[in-house]
């Protein structure tokens, strides 16, 4: 089958272009053929040199240079790892005039179906529910879209569940929602797992496999949020604790941290995850990562009106059982007890290996 995909691979985001990667190639071990359909729409495009200065705020403008480096190592991943469409499309007008030639498609993974734009403008983004097109002109799959918070207004769930009921087949990434849709819809909708864990720890490696032997850091950092005082004090501790130099990985404010800063490439960044002595982040697919790579972590919550974001990193740790893993307040005694304590990693294993096989009879199923 000719399987087309369509998710967020152009966003400047280490976990958003694996998880494209990943997707690409589960749905060709499945024996099919895939493609990525190069969608950028405007409101999600690449940030160009010309935007950097065109603001008088110096700390817009950092977080803007640090935002087009990330861009251009990102950009290169996917020109030479992704089999993306010939033509680029930057809006669902483009997608409904040429509808890419598939037999099936996918949307999914990441936060496609996240609420954002629809709370504040009324609108949302058709085509990442595979709105292009007649209603039989290709098999319509949703593998692991996630919404990114716990729960929807009304609003959007009534605007999206048209859109919904074209779908042959849905998966969520994220329990609540899968719950709480299957329940709406009337229909079972399975709670499946991101692609980079349904493709593994072994074919994910291979990517980090090139890359040259270099000193790596104890204690890899990869975090999103602004929780700095919190950050900070885990970061000292664990740095103290593992004895071992930290890496903080893609962060203009680097030396906050007391520690060097690094923007690798993604290989790279995959290498500094697989090899580190220990993991400390708020990112999803980071943790996904130290889990498949089997490195110690702690996970830090998001908090204020960001707590939402937790609801994927949860779910994840839930799913696994690795829900003591997260931490959601300063406090030395916890920090120091998960430092020490050894993950049961065959446990884990156990858990994830059911998931992915769940998972994977999901796809095959949704592509028969």
């Amino acid at each position: 089958m000719k399987v087309a995909i369509i998710t967020y691979h152009c966003a400047p985001s280490y976990g958003a272009v694996l998880q494209a990667y990943a997707l690409q190639e589960a749905v060709r071990a499945l024996g099919h053929t895939s493609a990525v359909i190069d969608y950028v729409p405007a409101w999600r495009h690449y940030v160009r040199l010309r935007d950097i200065c065109a603001t008088p705020n110096p700390a817009v403008i950092v977080s803007r240079w640090n935002t087009y480096r990330l861009t251009r190592r990102t950009r290169q991943f996917v020109n030479a790892r992704l089999a993306l469409t010939e033509r680029r499309y930057a809006s669902l007008a483009d997608l409904e005039a040429a509808v890419p030639a598939c037999e099936a498609a996918i949307c999914g993974s990441d936060q496609v179906w996240h609420p954002k734009r629809f709370d504040s403008t009324g609108e949302f983004d058709k085509a990442y529910f595979l709105a292009f097109g007649g209603a039989g002109a290709y098999r319509r799959v949703a593998y692991a879209p996630s919404f990114g918070v716990p729960t929807l207004s009304p609003g959007y769930r009534c605007a999206i569940r048209p859109w919904m009921e074209r779908f042959s087949s849905i998966g969520l990434r994220e329990r609540s929602a899968a719950e709480s849709l299957s329940a709406e819809l009337g229909r079972d909708i399975p709670w499946v797992c991101d692609p980079t864990l349904l493709l593994g720890a072994e074919a994910l490696g291979r990517l980090a496999d090139g890359v040259a032997h270099q000193s790596r850091p104890g204690l890899v950092v990869s975090w999103l949020s602004f929780r700095r005082e919190l950050y900070l004090n885990v970061f000292r501790l664990l740095r103290t604790l593992t004895g071992a130099p930290g890496a903080i990985i893609g962060r203009p404010f680097a030396a906050w941290f007391e520690s060097r800063g690094t923007l690798p490439g993604v290989e790279e960044w995959v290498s500094l995850i697989r090899s580190a002595r220990f993991v400390l982040t708020d990112s999803f697919h980071t943790t996904a990562f130290a889990i498949l790579f089997r490195r110690p972590f702690l996970v830090l919550a998001w908090a204020d009106a960001s707590a939402a974001r937790n609801d994927r990193l949860v779910s994840l740790l839930e799913r696994l059982g690795l829900s003591e893993r997260i931490v959601y307040v300063w406090d030395e005694s916890v920090v120091r007890r998960l430092e020490q304590t050894p993950i049961d990693w065959e446990a884990v294993e156990v858990r994830l290996a059911r998931w992915q096989a769940d998972s994977r009879r999901f796809l095959q199923q949704a592509l028969t």
